[in-house]
């Protein structure tokens, strides 16, 4: 049972909605444990592609983590057209745009069938074929698009749910979204295993999980991480230069990945060796040695 509601207007909507009606930001207080927050998305943000708000409803997500389930109601304030959403090429590449920084961002949203599924259909790419009576009717563009497009979906919700260690419950959100109407879950099941998407250098530390920091290069994407130990936050898992020699004798490169900050590596710079990030940084017998103005949390 949701015991509040929390509406969130952007531009072009005015007056007063149920329970409680805010203009500009979510903050931290909303997302509560038995809200639901409704963020509007108006036309302007959508023309000029604003994420300025997006983001910061991101970050307060991705902090928050398994707390954050389910809690936001994503709508876009196109009131007086008459087109179905994806039918609206801007909101779909705003929503496309949005999928690209947050991947799993359904694990967020209202699971909800009705609700999610034209979201899921401004990424999928879906015609409207009748409309009679209040009743849409509508068929993929191209099938194959629809359905990776659904796989991709399952995967992310199912590899961050695994990160986070709410993988039970990211099963049932797709299940919620009708994923299972397209795909064999279970075969995703297998071939993801429990979900975990962590590197064999995070092997025995907990408090870890798949992050998505902002202007990242793609080479550095599969090895950012978020640290949330009240210390360390975003990093990118690299090998210390200094002991890349070892590292090389040893032969297993793997477990000499240290979460150099995110910050860090970009100022500084890196190179790419075997399909693995060498940044230069002093390395003692206590570990990586990084001035801690690098660090965010």
């Amino acid at each position: 049972m949701r015991d509040k509601t929390t509406f969130i207007y952007g531009d072009g909507l005015d007056g007063k909605r149920e329970i409680i009606s805010k203009r500009g930001y979510v903050t931290e207080e909303m997302l509560n444990q038995s809200s639901l927050v409704v963020l509007s998305i108006g036309k302007t943000e959508v023309k000029r592609k604003d994420f300025d708000r997006i983001n910061n409803l991101l970050n307060l997500l991705e902090k928050k983590g398994k707390e954050s389930c389910g809690k936001i109601n994503l709508v876009f304030d196109y009131d007086f057209d008459n087109r179905e959403i994806y039918e609206i090429n801007d909101v779909c590449e705003y929503m496309l745009l949005i999928f690209q920084k947050c991947p799993h961002i359904f694990y967020y949203l209202l699971p909800v069938f009705e609700v999610a599924t034209p979201l899921i259909y401004c990424l999928a790419g879906v015609k409207v074929i009748s409309k009679n009576n209040g009743i849409t009717e509508s068929e993929p563009i191209n099938p194959d698009i629809f359905i990776n497009c659904y796989y991709t979906i399952a995967l992310k919700t199912l590899e961050y749910g695994g990160v986070i260690g709410d993988y039970e419950r990211a099963i049932e959100i797709l299940k919620s979204l009708g994923c299972d109407r397209y795909l064999k879950l279970d075969s995703i099941l297998k071939t993801n295993g429990n979900g975990q998407s962590l590197r064999r250098s995070h092997q025995g530390i907990k408090g870890i999980r798949k992050d998505n920091y902002s202007d990242l290069p793609k080479v550095l994407e599969k090895f950012n991480y978020y640290y949330d130990d009240g210390e360390t936050g975003h990093v990118i898992m690299a090998i210390p230069e200094t002991i890349l020699e070892e590292a090389e004798r040893n032969g297993d490169l793997d477990l000499y990945e240290c979460p150099f900050p995110c910050r860090y590596v970009l100022q500084k710079g890196y190179q790419m060796y075997k399909d693995h990030v060498i940044c230069d940084g002093h390395y003692n017998d206590f570990g990586l040695d990084i001035d801690e103005s690098y660090y965010e949390l």
